[in-house]
């Protein structure tokens, strides 16, 4: 991207997920996560580590889109192929102090594989 787009070269960074640059933490208002979460699924601390980062970018009144699936079945209550599913995607956001805002989803009859997730925002503050 840096070499493709010389004069924005500045705005691309790479960066470890799980050792966030002080320079990059709460900075952003939107982040995305398309389908990484699905590849920490079994190994709690691995996942936990990784929503952690994610978090550690999003500015406070930040959203996290989060896109995951890849069911190989179309009923959606059938989990992914690395165990996620609409619901534990909820739980574990909420455990992050994440609550769900909107819910994504493709429709199961329509679209070859299962797709969701969701937008989420920090839990307000009692």
């Amino acid at each position: 991207a840096q070499s493709r787009f010389p004069d924005h070269a500045h705005a691309f960074v790479v960066a470890n997920i799980l050792n966030t640059p002080t320079h990059l933490r709460r900075r952003f208002d939107l982040v995305i996560d398309a389908d990484t979460l699905d590849t920490a699924v079994a190994d709690e601390q691995a996942r936990s580590s990784l929503i952690h980062g994610l978090i550690n970018l999003l500015h406070p009144r930040g959203h996290m889109a989060v896109v995951a699936g890849q069911i190989t079945s179309v009923h959606p209550t059938t989990t992914s192929n690395a165990g996620l599913n609409p619901e534990l995607l909820e739980a574990l956001m909420a455990r992050h102090g994440l609550t769900l805002s909107s819910r994504l989803e493709s429709h199961p009859a329509t679209v070859p594989s299962y797709r969701f997730g969701g937008v989420f925002n920090r839990a307000p503050a009692n």
